[in-house]
């Protein structure tokens, strides 16, 4: 509750609190301290108001305020005269009546003594303060402010978040000096509303530099956002001399010297600028601190009990000030208690900051030292003393994230040390992790060059692919395989095209999440590309069409939008000479054609006062041309061969860009283009399928679902056709470039560019391989799914096989392309170009195997075979394994001596809702019911079924299944039939009734039977009576045992079950002895644990 402290007169108070008792106080001079006016409204809720604005309303009467404190149903029913304690007016009211004669601040001053007067502590926390009532107030920015060049004041007009406010990206500073925020520290002060951002040594502001903050995304303390505000114009000035304020012994050689605020480093840092004792104590080495706002002074020698003076003289701050001479004393005080983890900051899934009682340095910084939720998640690398600052030691977690929430982190002992030796005790430290649910956006977008942009996203992104992102031209069309590639680097995507640009275009990305999987909503993002380029002679094609005739046209090809105006306007005729005559000495006209990137010059012939070209003879010299954007050709000249367009027919190319897409280009804009005009083929048939090269008839031919026009960057027309089902289900050697094919039909083409050339018939083309590698598919539970699979899996060897649909090319992979959750990937076993990829898992630290769903990401980019590119690869390892039983094993669960079941063990766990039980099958036995194992989905099931009736605890009748689909494992891959095999003996033999027996023979003998429900052996031991009892395979070893001497040991063979076997012990007369006994049936595998004891005393 907000409760300023008010003071006002009984007088005032007597004119405006409508209450009886204080109406009546006489007016005097006297004060009474009064905060807030507690008011009880018509439902029953009490609100607060502060004294002062409600004596204001109540006389007044105007506002909302004034409407509320004079509504009718709304009374005063307490003040408070101090924080949280309310007097009732009841016992006011009273205390009035009692002793009129006293003032109302000497009355409140006596009542508040007594809690029977008070309002009780839990009621008051139930009110609620008036300005509490309205809406939330909406973060807002009400000032920033340069406290010298190395800090700002960033103050809002309400409580702000901790984790919002400290927030980096929260920030941004324009300016042309040299202030700049990376690596910036940001600290949420006391008050809950100020933030003080510091920078690091050499990003300080220069004096008087104008800088434009920008702050967002911050939220108040209920979550309301604070709108993007930009402070323009705030200036940094530092006219303050720093001071040194104050010295610490922080270690048993170290000694702390605070300073008024950051100093420049290596003046903080320069030994000669302090002197300890006077001199008399050498100093080491002086270590810069929270950001050169503290020095650690370290010594040679230990510090001893008692006073240390410290001198501090010509230290500069970053403005050039320098320090007044100081003298600081500082006491000495032996700490001998480990370093402990008091709080923490900055935690997000990437890594957190602790926060120490006291300075801390390195002991051990190996990463398996530090870790969160388990040993399997340590930090990235070995901590350093660069991850140290005082008492803050940074971890970062950005492989092995931290959970959004709770999370708990571990630091084995003697890890660190405080600065007096003491090494720390075990931590475990929980921290509670932002949940971050909101997704990123774009910050900035910077075109970095005519092939390259970049993106910077308000947080940090992951798995961002090429295929996130679509260029559009300046029509708004989707520019075909555009995107080369896109690299991540924190919250920065670079996107890399595949040309180079100019002009007006679009990007439009989706698909990308930040680290805790929130998805960016679909963006479209329009930029201008300034063509840097100047165009080459080269790259022009010169056609020539109707030679000789009346339509007779040259057609000029630049690849990419020219210059139609100005000294080097490609259609000045001028710039074109044949035969050493320029164009410009004919009547000819110029149309530009393909978007200004080609154009048509029509050239009168002899007969009509022009000229008879003649390709193949004639030449055409070019002069020097522009590009639209003014880069002109960097020679002067140059010549180019006419091409003749009337004799040749049209030609293309095709290319394989995914598995079920073909890109034909052709070499012409087409005016009229039929799709049916060519096929695409599978070249299998008619001999082999690498030297055929043909097409052999219609099974050959792969059905197509649809055909997508548009044109290139030279206007010649693109057709990509997208096949029924995918190649790879269709073709031999899916992407390889001699089985899939192209060709022309044989006649009736009807495609055509604006000349009138056709396609030429049975024009057969390979098709060549443009197509990114992808992950191969395997089965699942019945469905697709992506092919990566554990390999092998034990306690000293792991691996994960990835299959591709293609041979990949092995140079281009090593042990860090990529990231297994949670493990370190320690080589790949591939020497030569192969589909399958199997990374070896680094064991050393016996690791258990990964878990199916374990996350597998590509780091770096691979290639195949044919050079195409994979980048941002995103998978996980699969089951694709089918179950199979390992062992089945009867149960005599009822010790009968007749089975009743068998314990079914699987080569991995298996899903018990999944059982069909009446798939499985045991011979002879029926009622066949499913019970689950100790635990549920385990690897472990048992089938329990109805007696035979009559002893046969030695059977193993056939356990089978009847068909595929018995049982599941976790992944849904159905158990394959199983045959008969498998069967185990798990049941051991019983001593049938009144068996064993052990009596006294002739002395000094004593007589031993058994009998049992199956063929075996009867094991015993005889010791003294008393002695502690053995255990089943005690008494099978017959020896001696924990100090137990064995006097008498054997068996007893039972061949015959119903027929007792029988054998006797010579000992000691008239001696107790007991007798241990314990079964096994024939197998030697089945040792009962059931210990039977027998008493006996020779004779």
């Amino acid at each position: 509750m907000k409760s300023p402290f008010k003071v006002m007169t009984t007088a005032a108070l007597a004119a405006t609190v409508a209450v009886p008792t204080l109406a009546a106080t006489p007016v005097a001079a006297e004060e009474t301290s009064i905060q807030h006016v507690a008011i009880e409204t018509a439902d029953g809720s009490v609100v607060t108001v502060p004294f002062m604005d409600y004596a204001k309303a109540k006389t007044f009467g105007s506002g909302e305020l004034g409407e509320f404190v004079n509504a009718e149903g709304n009374s005063v029913v307490a003040v408070s005269v101090a924080e949280g304690k309310f007097v009732t007016i009841s016992a006011l009211a009273k205390a009035k009546i009692m002793d009129s004669d006293k003032d109302t601040t000497t009355l409140l001053d006596e009542l508040d003594e007594d809690a029977e007067n008070l309002v009780a502590e839990e009621e008051v926390t139930d009110y609620t303060a008036y300005e509490d009532l309205g809406e939330d107030v909406a973060p807002a920015v009400e000032s920033v402010s340069a406290n010298n060049l190395s800090q700002f004041t960033v103050e809002f007009n309400t409580e702000v978040s901790e984790a919002s406010a400290t927030k980096a990206e929260n920030y941004s500073v324009d300016t042309d000096g040299s202030l700049d925020l990376t690596n910036a520290s940001f600290e949420l002060q006391a008050d809950g509303k100020t933030v003080l951002v510091t920078v690091v040594d050499g990003n300080e502001a220069a004096q008087q530099e104008k800088v434009s903050v920008t702050v967002e995304n911050v939220e108040n303390t209920e979550g309301a956002v604070i709108e993007d505000t930009t402070v323009e114009d705030v200036k940094f000035l530092d006219q303050v001399v720093p001071t040194a304020d104050s010295a610490e012994v922080v270690g048993n050689d170290t000694i702390k010297v605070h300073f008024s605020e950051p100093m420049d480093v290596a003046s903080l840092e320069t030994k000669g600028n302090y002197e300890v004792n006077g001199g008399d104590l050498y100093i080491k080495e002086v270590n810069s601190i929270n950001n050169g706002r503290e020095a650690n002074i370290v010594l040679y020698s230990d510090l001893e009990e008692g006073d240390v003076d410290v001198s501090v003289d010509g230290v500069d701050d970053q403005a050039g000030f320098t320090v007044d001479a100081t003298d600081l004393t500082a006491e000495v005080t032996v700490d001998d208690e480990a370093p402990q983890v008091v709080g923490y900051k900055d935690a997000t899934p990437n890594g957190v900051t602790l926060v120490f009682n006291e300075d801390i340095e390195l002991a051990d910084g190996t990463a398996a030292n530090f870790y969160h939720t388990n040993s399997n998640n340590p930090v990235d690398n070995n901590i350093t003393a660069s991850d140290i600052d005082g008492n803050e030691l940074t971890l970062d977690f950005t492989t092995n994230n931290l959970p959004e929430g709770t999370a708990y982190i571990y630091i084995l002992k003697e890890s660190l040390n405080d600065l007096w030796d003491n090494e720390n005790n075990q931590i475990m430290h929980k921290v509670e992790v932002e949940v971050d649910e909101k997704a990123p956006t774009l910050d900035d977008f910077e075109v970095k060059s005519e092939s390259k942009v970049e993106l910077t996203f308000s947080e940090d992104v992951a798995d961002v692919e090429a295929s996130d992102f679509t260029l559009l031209d300046n029509a708004g069309d989707e520019v075909e395989d555009a995107i080369d590639s896109v690299s991540v680097t924190d919250n920065v995507v670079t996107v890399n095209f595949e040309n180079k640009l100019s002009g007006d275009h679009g990007l439009v990305f989706e698909g990308i999440e930040d680290i805790s999987g929130n998805e960016i909503d679909k963006t479209t993002k329009g930029f201008n590309v300034d063509d840097l380029t100047a165009p080459k002679f080269s790259d022009f094609d010169v056609t020539l069409y109707g030679a000789g005739t009346t339509d007779q046209v040259v057609r000029v090809d630049f690849g990419e939008e020219m210059a139609t105006d100005g000294q080097y306007s490609v259609l000045d005729a001028s710039k074109y000479i044949v035969n050493g005559n320029p164009l410009s000495n004919y009547s000819v006209d110029f149309t530009v054609v393909n978007s200004g990137k080609s154009i048509e010059i029509e050239v009168p012939n002899d007969a009509n006062d022009g000229v008879d070209l003649v390709s193949g003879s004639n030449q055409i010299e070019l002069a020097r041309v522009a590009d639209a954007a003014g880069n002109y050709t960097d020679q002067l000249s140059a010549t180019k061969n006419l091409t003749n367009g009337d004799a040749s027919t049209i030609g293309y190319s095709a290319e394989l860009i995914s598995d079920e897409e073909v890109r034909v280009t052709f070499d012409a804009e087409l005016v009229d283009f039929d799709a049916d005009d060519l096929m695409i083929y599978a070249d299998e048939l008619g001999g082999d399928a690498a030297t055929n090269n043909d097409y052999d008839g219609s099974s050959e031919k792969l059905s197509v679902s649809r055909v997508s026009t548009s044109l290139n960057a030279k206007g010649n027309t693109v057709a990509v056709y997208t096949l029924n089902s995918k190649v790879n289900e269709d073709a031999y050697n899916t992407y390889q470039t001699n089985d899939l094919r192209v060709t022309t039909v044989a006649s009736g083409l009807t495609s055509k560019n604006i000349y009138g050339q056709k396609l030429a018939a049975d024009d057969d083309v390979a098709v060549t391989d443009k197509a990114t590698p992808v992950l191969d598919v395997t089965t699942v539970a019945g469905a697709n799914a992506q092919d990566v699979v554990l390999q092998s899996k034990s306690s000293t060897e792991n691996k994960i096989d990835i299959t591709f649909s293609e041979d990949i090319d092995i140079d281009t992979v090593s042990a860090s392309t990529f990231d297994v959750d949670g493990y370190t990937v320690d080589s790949i076993v591939q020497t030569s170009d192969s589909d399958v990829i199997t990374l070896v898992l680094d064991n050393s630290g016996n690791y258990e195997a990964p878990e199916i769903g374990t996350a597998i990401t590509q780091q770096a980019s691979l290639k195949d075979v044919n050079g195409n590119v994979l980048t941002g690869l995103s998978t996980e390892i699969v089951d694709d394994s089918l179950p199979t039983v390992s062992s089945a094993t009867t149960v005599d669960a009822d010790d009968d001596g007749q089975i009743d079941g068998y314990t079914v063990v699987f080569d991995e766990a298996v899903k018990d809702s999944s059982v069909d039980i009446s798939k499985f099958d045991v011979n002879s036995y029926s009622n066949l019911a499913f019970n689950t194992g100790s635990t549920s989905n385990d690897n472990t099931i048992t089938i329990t079924f109805d007696e035979s009736g009559s002893v046969d605890s030695d059977s193993t009748p056939q356990f089978t299944t009847t068909s595929a689909g018995a049982i599941t494992d976790l992944a849904g891959n159905e158990l394959a039939t199983v045959a008969t095999g498998s069967e185990v003996d798990g049941v051991t033999a019983y001593f049938t009734s009144g068996e064993p027996t052990a009596t006294a023979g002739t002395s000094p003998a004593i007589d031993l039977t058994a009998d049992l429900d199956v063929a075996g052996t009867a094991y015993y031991v005889v010791v003294a009576d008393g002695a502690n009892a053995p255990t089943a395979a005690e008494i099978k070893a017959g020896a001696n045992y924990s100090g137990v001497t064995v006097q008498a040991s054997g068996s007893l063979s039972v061949t015959t079950p119903g027929t007792q076997a029988t054998g006797s012990e010579t000992l000691t007369a008239t001696t107790a002895y007991d007798v241990y006994f314990v079964a096994e049936d024939t197998n030697g595998t089945n040792l009962s644990t059931n210990v039977v004891k027998k008493d006996v005393t020779t004779n």
